[in-house]
């Protein structure tokens, strides 16, 4: 299961354009609907853990991801995979961008990619909201959440705690 898990996450870490959040929908076809490794409230409940955790989002996926299917050496197994196409392909790849970031070729395929990623993003929040939204409780706290997030300078740690809190109460 280590290499089969690391194998999965240098998959993941070739393909994880935009970040986490992007690539959350390959993560959940990995995971949730191909191998049946978790549910998709066990996934949900992956991203609001990775997501409040410090350091990077992605990494914090991995280290849980890989500790739920294989243990300590799993996490490693996890974190070096996804972390390692990254080292090879983008370190590389960052220089010429750099050095060609006018390069009218350059601007037009980024101003692709930028709408593609925020795609990935909305798609993977209405599918996560198919499935986590199932009341009218959850729904309230998602409206007032998003709110919170898009009219106030509010950390997100502090919307996410204080709606843990709001959950333990209701």
């Amino acid at each position: 299961m280590i290499i089969k898990t690391f194998l999965l996450f240098v998959y993941i870490g070739i393909f994880c354009f935009g970040g986490f959040y992007a690539s959350l929908p390959l993560i959940r076809h990995e995971f949730v609907d191909k191998l049946g490794f978790f549910t998709v409230n066990q996934f949900a409940d992956i991203i609001a853990v990775t997501g409040m955790a410090p350091g990077a989002a992605g990494i914090n996926a991995a280290t849980y991801i890989g500790y739920n299917l294989a243990g300590i050496l799993g996490s490693l197994a996890a974190v070096v995979g996804i972390a390692l196409p990254t080292v090879i392909l983008l370190l590389p790849l960052m220089g010429l961008v750099v050095k060609y970031r006018e390069n009218p070729v350059v601007k037009a395929a980024f101003c692709g990619l930028a709408p593609a990623v925020v795609a990935l993003v909305v798609g993977t929040a209405v599918t996560l909201g198919k499935d986590t939204l199932v009341d009218i409780k959850s729904a309230i706290i998602a409206v007032i959440a998003l709110l919170l997030m898009r009219y106030t300078k509010l950390h997100p740690l502090y919307i996410i705690f204080g709606f843990g809190l709001v959950g333990l109460v209701l």
